[in-house]
């Protein structure tokens, strides 16, 4: 069962994630992810926010340049691999819960519409919309959310929760 991390970390936890945010700000090469990007240097108030909400900005970046490189490439597989699925999906037409890598095939010409393209690519991580609900590109067209993968919630991962095609 995947448990939705919402809200603060509590005590260390935070102050360790505080620290590894703070200390991005003066590195000028972040670890890259997969595809070889660097995750920009941060603010201080951006990597204030990281910290204050408990999530790990190098696994969001990771995420973020996946979804762009998904969108660029129109690849429904690496779409899928960062999706938390079941995953809900917004459409003109109807709501539906996307239950799989293969059923999110079926829907790869909607996903992959020039508009939801422009959102994705336009999205800078620096302005990544933030909240103890998750992270958010463009005005809600993607949602992320860090994910806890058991009751425990020692660790968690960012993943796509959300698809929003409504305009």
């Amino acid at each position: 069962m995947v448990v939705a991390r919402r809200g603060l970390l509590a005590g260390a936890s935070k102050l360790v994630l505080g620290a590894v945010a703070l200390s991005i700000l003066g590195a000028a090469v972040a670890e890259a992810d997969e595809g070889g990007a660097q995750m920009p240097p941060l603010s201080p108030e951006t990597a204030g926010r990281y910290a204050d909400l408990g999530y790990d900005p190098q696994q969001v970046y990771a995420v973020f340049a996946g979804v762009q490189a998904a969108f660029r490439a129109r690849d429904v597989a690496k779409l899928s691999e960062l999706i938390s699925f079941p995953m809900l999906l917004k459409t003109p037409d109807a709501s539906v819960r996307v239950q799989s890598a293969r059923e999110l095939g079926r829907y790869k010409d909607k996903i992959f519409s020039d508009d939801l393209r422009a959102v994705v690519s336009a999205q800078e991580f620096e302005t990544l919309f933030l909240s103890s609900d998750g992270m958010m590109f463009g005005d809600g067209q993607i949602w992320l959310q860090a994910q806890c993968p058991d009751q425990a919630c020692t660790t968690s991962l960012v993943r796509i929760v959300t698809i929003n095609m409504i305009k």
